[in-house]
């Protein structure tokens, strides 16, 4: 909610003359009007920053009054009021237990999020060492996605102006710029512009149409009036990630690579654990009974997150193997090539004269032949 005015209903009564009827049957005049109005309570809020969610009311005692609020939503389908009473010396204390009654998942959020943060390190260290742009954009996508988990498990139950900003508009923008990072880090981790060009072409278009819609939600929703359109875009941007994800992964199984074969894998595994999520959203569905995290659209959608990254880590640990293997391999070339020019400098080899060789035995033919007598003896 954006924001709260509470409204007090106050009931004033006028009397007025009671009237007899006759038999005749004339009809009586009322007999009493009630007037109700309501009296806006003052906007008096605790002095705390996690106030804007809390108003004070005063009652005397063994008072009965009724009290209606007047709402303003944010532009976010995830609203929520839940009334309580706190007595005026006991709100901070309130305040304070709210936001430590953290929930399972919100530990097992943070938990995600402390994951994503090591994976920013890891892949800010390799490019320092590898100079490979690729890791670049997986530390702003594992940027991205950290903080969005981050701050939905911190500002859970928060009602601060930030919270409401966050749910209401950042985070989907938060969102759409960790996933075109995530599409361009698959084009650079596979080459894809060299060694799968259709496939190039389609995740290259695939990131202009998610920032396409990412323009649009937000003209949409500074400008326009009617949140139902930017939530559908903000649907749309979702829907648009499943079917790349899902085309991707069909393309991919087509090349028989093992590099591409890991990619693949953990995009299944986050294609269907996003399915699941989703599916939680739109229908209130509970796999099991009870209080669980089982029950929770957000833990599958983490799940898939981690089994992704998973892959990600084997996809990686290939591709560097198979680097190491190229560079043994040209290095042992240029050394037999260097040893072969060696032993060429050392022993040349010259063909013989063809020319001498025939000419000799002639030669010797000639000398070997008896010379002819005096003439006259």
């Amino acid at each position: 909610m954006d924001s709260i005015q509470l409204y007090r209903l106050d009931s004033t009564s006028t009397t007025g003359a009671a009237t007899t009827s006759t038999i005749t049957g004339t009809t009586p005049s009322t007999p009493a009007a009630s007037t109700p109005s309501l009296t806006p309570v003052p906007d008096i809020l605790p002095n705390d920053p996690d106030s804007l969610g809390y108003r004070q009311i005063t009652l005397n005692p063994h008072e009965k009054t009724t009290f209606f609020a007047l709402i303003s939503f944010i532009k976010a389908p995830t609203n929520s009021i839940n009334p309580g009473l706190t007595r005026d010396t006991l709100i901070r204390q309130a305040i304070m237990l709210t936001h430590k009654n953290s929930t399972n998942i919100d530990v097992i959020t943070n938990l995600f999020a402390g994951i994503m943060l090591m994976m920013i390190f890891y892949a800010t260290s390799e490019y320092i060492q590898s100079r490979k742009p690729e890791f670049l954009y997986y530390v702003g996508y594992s940027l991205c996605i950290s903080v969005l988990l981050f701050l939905k498990s911190t500002l859970h139950r928060s009602t601060t102006g930030f919270n409401y900003f966050f749910e209401s508009f950042l985070d989907n923008i938060i969102f759409s710029v960790g996933y075109i990072c995530y599409i361009v880090f698959h084009r650079k981790f596979l080459e894809t512009s060299k060694n799968y060009r259709t496939l190039d072409r389609y995740l290259f278009w695939g990131s202009i149409a998610i920032t396409t819609l990412m323009s649009l939600y937000v003209i949409f929703y500074l400008l326009s009036p009617d949140f139902r359109i930017a939530n559908t875009i903000e649907d749309s941007t979702k829907i648009l990630l499943l079917v790349i994800s899902i085309v991707f992964v069909l393309k991919g199984l087509t090349y028989h690579n093992q590099l591409m074969n890991y990619i693949v894998m953990g995009n299944i595994s986050l294609c269907l654990l996003s399915i699941i999520s989703q599916v939680m959203i739109s229908t209130n569905f509970h796999t099991v009974k009870g209080q669980s995290v089982l029950n929770l659209a957000l833990f599958y959608y983490e799940g898939g997150i981690t089994i992704e990254l998973l892959f990600f880590l084997f996809a990686l640990t290939y591709k560097n193997k198979m680097e190491i293997i190229q560079s043994l391999r040209k290095e042992e070339k240029l050394k037999l090539e260097a040893q072969r020019k060696e032993m060429e400098k050392q022993w040349p080899y010259s063909p013989p004269n063809r020319t001498n060789a025939t000419a000799s035995p002639s030669t010797c033919t000639m000398n070997s032949a008896p010379a002819s007598p005096p003439s006259g003896s």
